[in-house]
């Protein structure tokens, strides 16, 4: 009686839960928050994988932050502070397991600054895979060389400018 039917519906709501959370890897998108009562949606909440600045990684982030290149310096005073059309950046964000340069989260829009490093064959691999990983999660990645952002600031915001205006266009 009473026990089948709570226990079926104990089943009900963690089959709900799942189906919220696996639906969105099948179309590439962010896990959607399931509608039910505030009970349910916090449970849900915790059984989520927490996939944004995970606090593990909160050394990490800063200490890529407070010895960033010069090239992320600089492009970072032309974004900081909603400088860059009124859109918010965040310098050295982590996403899953990776912390990108920079992200904006309201275009889910990632920007990652490329030395001559990023010329190995090696270090090229891991970033086709890196990428294609934070792609997965729904967030469009655009790339910059180092020497852009020195000898071409000016043509990087123009092309930074024409990206997200077609986002924003988009949305």
């Amino acid at each position: 009686g009473a026990d089948a039917l709570l226990s079926i519906r104990s089943f009900q709501n963690a089959l709900r839960i799942t189906f919220w959370m696996e639906i969105p890897r099948l179309f590439n998108r962010p896990p959607l928050a399931p509608r039910g009562t505030e009970g349910e949606v916090k449970e849900w909440v915790q059984k989520m994988p927490q996939i944004y600045n995970k606090p593990e990684m909160k050394n990490i982030r800063r200490l890529l932050r407070n010895n960033a290149p010069t090239a992320e310096r600089i492009l970072w005073q032309q974004l900081q502070g909603k400088k860059f059309k009124g859109l918010k950046f965040r310098r050295q964000y982590s996403v899953d397991r990776y912390s990108v340069d920079f992200y904006c989260a309201s275009l889910r829009l990632a920007i990652e600054l490329d030395g001559e490093n990023h010329l190995d064959h090696y270090q090229q691999k891991k970033d086709k895979d890196r990428q294609e990983a934070i792609e997965n999660l729904g967030i469009k990645i655009i790339r910059f060389w180092n020497t852009d952002i020195f000898n071409n600031l000016e043509g990087v915001l123009i092309h930074l400018d024409e990206y997200t205006g077609e986002l924003i266009w988009k949305k």
